[in-house]
């Protein structure tokens, strides 16, 4: 009798551990994803509306060189962008492309720089995507974004996928020539980017 209450005792205190240790393994599987997620971003609304909105601020553009053509003297234009209006034109891009990427967000940051995040899909996976990006003009009059650091998920992918990957995202995010100016600047602050220049007559 006494064997048999020792006995339970011991599988109960078994039980009681493996409980244990079961729950600390949670807590800690827990505490890392917090740790390595990084702090959580506001979300950033999208939408065909915010898009045609950025596109109209592209417009603008245009519109000056042709004034500046037709008034035969130089027009400053600046447009600012907000972190929605930029990545509502980054999702039309990627769906316009067929890239296998959604839920993209752009958000520009105190730092001058551009902070992007999203899901790549590849080989069957979804992988959370982000990145760091500078916004820069290259050739006097094409308006990019500089990749400087990207993280797909947190088991890395293998090579040549990757490289591709990569390789998309760089292309995906070159904003476009804006023909006839000069000066062209672009600057970043928390939440905005704006780019200003000169259209000269042609």
């Amino acid at each position: 009798m006494g064997t048999r209450r020792a006995g339970s005792g011991r599988r109960r205190t078994r039980l009681v551990a493996g409980l244990l240790v079961l729950g600390f393994g949670v807590l800690a599987a827990v505490a890392w994803v917090g740790i390595h997620s990084g702090p959580r971003q506001p979300a950033v609304s999208t939408s065909a509306q915010l898009a045609a909105v950025a596109r109209e601020k592209q417009g603008s553009f245009e519109r000056a060189r042709a004034q500046a053509a037709r008034d035969h003297r130089p027009v400053v234009v600046a447009q600012t962008f907000t972190d929605a209006e930029l990545s509502s034109l980054a999702e039309e891009q990627v769906k316009a492309r067929q890239l296998p990427f959604d839920r993209v967000a752009l958000r520009a940051t105190a730092e001058h720089t551009v902070v992007g995040s999203g899901v790549a899909h590849v080989g069957g996976q979804s992988v959370p995507l982000s990145l760091v990006a500078v916004p820069e003009v290259v050739g006097g009059n094409n308006l990019q974004l500089r990749v400087v650091d990207v993280q797909l998920g947190a088991l890395p992918l293998p090579g040549p996928v990757a490289d591709n990957l990569t390789a998309t995202i760089r292309q995906s995010l070159s904003l476009g020539r804006i023909e006839g100016f000069q000066s062209l600047e672009v600057s970043v602050s928390a939440g905005r980017i704006t780019v200003k220049g000169v259209a000269f007559q042609g």
